[in-house]
């Protein structure tokens, strides 16, 4: 009986550690992620005020093409 209840206690044991690490593994994924997710949303962030300052030049452009087209200027 002590043999089967030492037997069970070093499974749980056993498993028990095993979950910590699997714990402290998804703690360390997930921050990772967090981390790219920031980056992302940079990137993302960057890419709009890019291309918003691409429709403010063009914008222009176009203002001194019909200004060139039209002879004044």
């Amino acid at each position: 009986m002590y043999e089967l209840l030492d037997a069970t206690n070093q499974t749980i044991t056993a498993v028990a550690a095993r979950q910590r690490r699997h714990d402290t593994r998804l703690e360390e994924i997930q921050h990772a992620l967090d981390l790219a997710v920031g980056r992302l949303d940079r990137l993302e962030q960057a890419e709009w005020r890019l291309a918003e300052t691409q429709r403010e030049q063009a914008a222009k452009l176009d203002e001194i093409l019909d200004l060139l087209r039209n002879g004044r200027g």
